[in-house]
């Protein structure tokens, strides 16, 4: 049998002689892979943007065929590969398949090519796929070259087809399947149903931290004094506070008031405790000055109650402390006179026993006095329990990084640890103290950080809030 006698009764050729290229199809499309691969089911693709009365012809060359089978074994397009490629292998006996019976209907089969003579193309290459397409397209047999049609979602075998005077339908958004997660995206969801199931028999803590004043905080970094002006602040701070004086009454009358122990106790003021002020007297304005409110809120918003909760604080650097630091600029003040009742009043502090706390109140187990870390513990915080420390930290002048504050929350009955943290920003200014302090009155040049607090607390006569630093005991 010659070689044309086969072509002649090839029953897919027979077919598209006198099917494919006959009145049969008011439509002939051929398909890209990425129809296949990335669109809707064929029987679900909206083809009446292409013809809405049809009956269409969707064919595919090998090249979009060879694509197609080449993806059987990829995660994500292996199933709709292998679904298409059994769909598709009904059609090899020449009879097209119906995918699609009415609206319009729409059936499927393989494009017969001719032997591509590369050579009559210039701008298309035989080794890049979208070349191969539009080149086969223009040697299918049984259509006439005004009857074809490419469907892709590429641009490129577009711009190919049109160059070349085959008809072009770009695919819109509505011929795609939804995007499918990825691998990512599928175990952020599982993440996220495994937290589900936790909340369920897990606390769930939330932690806000909140930083007073303005970033950056301003930072002072004072310069150290010579030994003549640590003579004039010393030699002004005991003008300030003379030692006092005491009447002993006449006849020995109110003698019983009279605190032998002052002398002795103003001349260690005077010799030992102002000296020690001043020696360090830059460092303590530092401290005056450089001190910046926080809030740490803790709130369990789950269902389930924290078991042994604890909650710890750090700074990277300074320290911390539940009350703002106050240190007279104008040095230590003189030892006082004790009444006759002063040492009764001490022994009733030092007899002082506090009292129990609670299992849902926090309590300080480290710190919060003047220390780079606080750790409180409560041993049932309830859900819906929300806890505020009130706290200030110290910046440290001499170093130029930035602070950190960091916050951990765990429980025994969570997993891991809740942790967040914030930055200070210092802004730091090198000055020398009389930037800071008035050297003749001794008194704050400008309004230390917390001043509101100080106010307040001479308003109310109740320095609770307050630690004062290098104040003198009594």
């Amino acid at each position: 049998m010659a070689k044309g006698d086969v072509k002649a009764n090839n029953p897919v050729d027979t077919l598209l002689r006198a099917g494919a290229a006959s009145s049969a199809y008011t439509t002939k499309v051929f398909l890209d892979a990425n129809v296949v691969l990335e669109g809707k089911p064929l029987a679900d693709l909206p083809w009446s943007d292409v013809d809405a009365r049809g009956p269409i012809l969707a064919l595919f060359t090998p090249t979009a065929l060879k694509e197609i089978d080449s993806k059987k074994r990829d995660g994500r397009l292996g199933k709709i590969a292998r679904a298409f490629n059994r769909l598709i292998g009904t059609a090899i006996g020449g009879v097209p398949v119906v995918v699609r019976e009415t609206g319009p209907r729409v059936e499927v089969t393989l494009a017969i090519c001719d032997r591509i003579r590369w050579s009559s193309y210039d701008d298309l290459d035989p080794d890049d796929g979208d070349s191969r397409i539009v080149a086969e397209i223009l040697h299918a047999r049984g259509i006439d070259a005004h009857e074809k049609v490419l469907v892709s979602q590429d641009i490129k075998p577009l711009a190919f087809a049109a160059r070349h005077g085959v008809r072009t339908h770009h695919m819109s958004e509505d011929w795609l399947r939804p995007v499918e997660p990825t691998p990512q995206d599928k175990k952020i969801q599982q993440l996220k149903h495994r937290v589900q199931e936790l909340e369920g028999t897990e606390p769930v803590l939330e932690v806000q931290i909140r930083l007073g004043g303005s970033s950056p905080i301003p930072t002072y970094r004072v310069n150290g004094l010579t030994p003549y002006e640590r003579e004039l602040i010393e030699n002004r701070i005991l003008t300030l506070n003379p030692q006092p004086y005491q009447h002993q009454g006449m006849f020995g009358v109110g003698a019983y008031e009279y605190d032998r122990s002052l002398d002795d106790r103003y001349a260690a003021y005077r010799d030992q405790k102002v000296p020690v002020f001043v020696g360090a007297y830059e460092r303590k304005i530092e401290l005056l000055f450089n001190q910046v409110p926080f809030s740490v809120e803790v709130s369990n918003v789950g269902r389930v109650r924290a078991d042994r909760f604890i909650i710890e604080i750090e700074s990277s650097e300074g320290w911390l402390h539940s009350k703002f630091v106050f240190v007279p600029s104008g040095g230590p003040t003189a030892p006082r006179a004790r009444s006759s009742i002063f040492a009764l009043h001490r022994n009733m502090v030092r007899d002082f026993v506090p009292l129990r706390v609670g299992r849902h109140e926090v309590e300080f187990v480290e710190g919060p006095d003047r220390t780079r870390r606080i750790v409180a513990n409560c041993e049932d915080f309830r859900h819906g329990q929300t806890w505020v420390f009130d706290g200030v930290l110290g910046l440290d002048a001499h170093r130029d990084e930035p602070a950190i504050i960091t916050v951990r929350a765990t429980a025994a009955n969570l997993h891991g640890a809740l942790e967040a943290s914030t930055t200070v920003e210092k802004q730091i200014q090198t000055v020398h103290v009389s930037h800071l302090v008035d050297l003749e009155e001794l008194l704050p040049n400008l309004a230390i950080p917390m001043q509101g607090v100080i106010e307040d607390a001479v308003k109310r006569e109740d320095y609770d809030d307050l630690e004062i630093d290098e104040a003198d005991d009594d």
